[in-house]
C-alpha cells in the first residue's frame, strides 16, 4: 500500500463482503483493520478479498 487510493481500494473490496460492520487502512504503516460479523463472513474471504486488490496479507 503506497497512497490513499491504495486505502480506498482495500476499504472498497472489503466492504463489498456480507457482515463487515467496519474497515479502515492506513498506507503510511501498511495496514488495515477489520470489524466483522464472524457469523456472515471470516478472515479468509477478508484476506482473499484484499489480495484480489492485489495486495499481501500478512
Amino acid at each position: 500500500m503506497t497512497c490513499t487510493d491504495c486505502e480506498a481500494s482495500i476499504k472498497k473490496g472489503v466492504k463489498e463482503l456480507s457482515g463487515i460492520d467496519s474497515v479502515s487502512a492506513n498506507y503510511k504503516d501498511s495496514t488495515a483493520f477489520v470489524r466483522f460479523d464472524s457469523a456472515k463472513t471470516n478472515l479468509k474471504a477478508i484476506s482473499e478479498a484484499i489480495a484480489k486488490r492485489g495486495y499481501e496479507v500478512k
